[in-house]
C-alpha cells in the first residue's frame, strides 16, 4: 500500500514527503485484506462482506479471540448503551478490536494467537486453533439489533489486544458485575 500526504489547500492525497496520511478506505482495504489470511475460502468471504454479513475467519493462524460475556462487559460500563459500552471496551483494552455478536451477549477480543496455549481465565474463554469466528465486515462499527460489529473497530493489520489487558479487564468485569445489579 502506497501511502500519500493529503495536499492542505485541496485536501486530496498526493505523493509527497510532509505528513503521512492513510483514508479510512485504504486502512480498512488493509485490515480486510490482512483478516482475509484466516478465510478458509477467500472468494466466500468476500462475497459475504459485499452482502453486508458476516463471514467465518479461523482462529489461530493470524490472531485467535477471547470469547466474554456480554453481561460482565456492560457490568463495567454500568449502562447498556452500546456506544458507552463500545467507548468502555476501547479504553480498557487500548484500542484493540473486540467484535459484539448475538444481540451484544457476547464480546469477542482479538488476540495473538499464542494466547491460548497460556489462557487461565475460566470466565473468558480463549478460543481453539482453527475455531470458526463470525467476523463481520470491515466498517460495520455501529450496534443495529442482533447484526454482529465491531465495538471496537482495528485500527491496523495485525493490530490486536493485548492478552494482559483482556485478562485484566475481564477480572475487573467480573468484579464489577458481582457487586452490581446486572443480571445474572
Amino acid at each position: 500500500m502506497t501511502e500519500r500526504a493529503a495536499d492542505e489547500s485541496t485536501g486530496r492525497a498526493s505523493a509527497g514527503s510532509g505528513p503521512q496520511i492513510v483514508m479510512q478506505q485504504e486502512r480498512e482495504l488493509a485490515i480486510a485484506h490482512w483478516l482475509l489470511g484466516a478465510a478458509p475460502d477467500v472468494t466466500q468471504s468476500r462475497w459475504e462482506w459485499a452482502q453486508d454479513s458476516e463471514t467465518f475467519l479461523r482462529c489461530g493462524g493470524l490472531f485467535t479471540a477471547v470469547r466474554i460475556p456480554g453481561v460482565i462487559v456492560r457490568a463495567v460500563a454500568g449502562e447498556q448503551d452500546p456506544s458507552v459500552v463500545d467507548r468502555v471496551l476501547a479504553e480498557a483494552l487500548d484500542g484493540g478490536p473486540v467484535i459484539a455478536t448475538y444481540g451484544r451477549n457476547l464480546y469477542y477480543a482479538l488476540v495473538p494467537p499464542s494466547t491460548g496455549r497460556h489462557w487461565q481465565e475460566p470466565s473468558a474463554e480463549c478460543l481453539v486453533n482453527r475455531t470458526l469466528l463470525g467476523v463481520p465486515p470491515v466498517g460495520r462499527n455501529t450496534y443495529n439489533g442482533g447484526k454482529p460489529y465491531w465495538a471496537v473497530p482495528p485500527d491496523g493489520p495485525a493490530e490486536l489486544c493485548m492478552p494482559e489487558d483482556v485478562k485484566r479487564f475481564v477480572r475487573y468485569a467480573l468484579l464489577r458485575w458481582q457487586d452490581s445489579e446486572f443480571p445474572r
